[in-house]
């Protein structure tokens, strides 16, 4: 029996409504290098797919780079008569791609934690990575999922005058719960600040004045909760901490996982308790020299 046949017979099988359900699986193909031939293996087996599939609906094919899912989609025009294009995933770094498919699956949404690269597509924030960023309260995607926080204990003492913490916001969104209330100026804030300061090309910040206790870091990190799919968010935890060591990790934060492609969505991070507006502008300034030393465009997706 020739290769050609044999994996015929062995795509056959897998495809055999008995052994995966019909339309309850996907085809992965990923492409690590261009596939320039009209002869390559590759090829073939995509074909027997399709012709097994009666379609192309639960193929994917995830590529390196533009060239090479170019490539793919011309060859495949030429030789079968069909578009790929709307099959294929080559805009997404294969760090983006993993995280994605990653949070997917319930159990790692509770085990791990995923920061959003844009468009939808998320990144593993492994330990060691986030230990480095030891001067940020990094806010994740699926921030608390898979934690055990105690809801009574924890609402208790928010109630009573203890800080919010993440945990308050998480449990308000659970079904049958009321939803946590916002404060004056939220939508405001969301709506119309957050989306004005995305159109500027540098760093920029806005204050929240308000008299202590009255809610206004409340207020704040209510905001980056619900932004937390759309920035990178964080909130600086010591406002006394190093500006240049500070910046370093805030660009890195802004950097994880686009290996070297230029990132897609900004940091939005949160600082309180600083009294003296100048070391918010020291801050800001670090961090821009930062974004010069690492050769990145500041411009931020509208």
């Amino acid at each position: 029996m020739d290769k050609r046949a044999s994996v015929r017979d062995v795509i056959s099988f897998l495809c055999r409504k008995d052994m995966l359900p019909n339309k309850r699986y996907l085809v992965v193909f990923l492409l690590l290098s261009t596939v320039s031939e009209h002869s390559d293996p590759l090829l073939e087996t995509f074909s027997i797919f399709r012709q097994e599939l009666k379609g192309i609906e639960q193929i994917l094919c995830i590529c390196e780079n533009e060239n090479a899912f170019t490539c793919w989609k011309d060859l495949i025009k030429a030789r079968y008569g069909i578009d790929i294009s709307g099959r294929c995933i080559y805009q997404l770094s294969f760090a983006e791609i993993d995280g994605t498919i990653l949070s997917l699956l319930s159990e790692n949404r509770k085990a791990c934690r995923f920061l959003p690269c844009g468009g939808g597509s998320k990144v593993l924030l492994e330990k060691k990575v986030e230990g480095s960023l030891s001067a940020l309260d990094v806010l994740c995607v699926n921030q608390c999922e898979g934690g055990n926080g105690d809801m009574a204990t924890i609402e208790e003492n928010f109630y009573k005058g203890g800080k919010v913490s993440w945990w308050n916001f998480f449990f308000s969104e659970q079904p049958g719960c009321t939803p946590f209330i916002k404060r004056d100026k939220f939508d405001f804030i969301v709506n119309t600040v957050i989306p004005d300061l995305r159109s500027w090309r540098k760093s920029r910040s806005f204050n929240l004045q308000h008299v202590t206790g009255c809610g206004g870091t409340t207020l704040a990190k209510h905001i980056l909760w619900n932004l937390k799919n759309d920035f990178r968010c964080a909130v600086l935890k010591d406002h006394h901490s190093d500006m240049a060591a500070t910046a370093v990790q805030v660009v890195k934060l802004l950097t994880f996982g686009y290996n070297e492609l230029p990132p897609q969505i900004p940091v939005l991070l949160m600082i309180d308790g600083f009294v003296d507006t100048d070391m918010v502008s020291d801050l800001q300034q670090c961090i821009e020299q930062q974004c010069v030393k690492a050769k990145i465009q500041s411009t931020s997706p509208k």
